[in-house]
């Protein structure tokens, strides 16, 4: 007697709805993007003696 679905071929839809943890294969809804601009980098780096209060500042 065969299955009414494939267990090993979900459709994306399907797969879609499950939560992330029981998915065929797990992998979180959303993620991170670490973006930096070139120049805040300089003005942390500028102001890490100084403190928080220089960076709102020069921001």
């Amino acid at each position: 007697m065969p299955l009414a679905k494939d267990l090993l071929h979900p459709s994306p839809e399907e797969e879609k709805r499950k939560h992330k943890k029981k998915r065929l294969v797990q992998s979180p809804n959303s993620y991170f993007m670490d973006v930096k601009c070139p120049g805040e980098e300089t003005a942390c780096c500028s102001g890490e003696s100084t403190g928080p209060q220089q960076l709102e500042n020069v921001v």
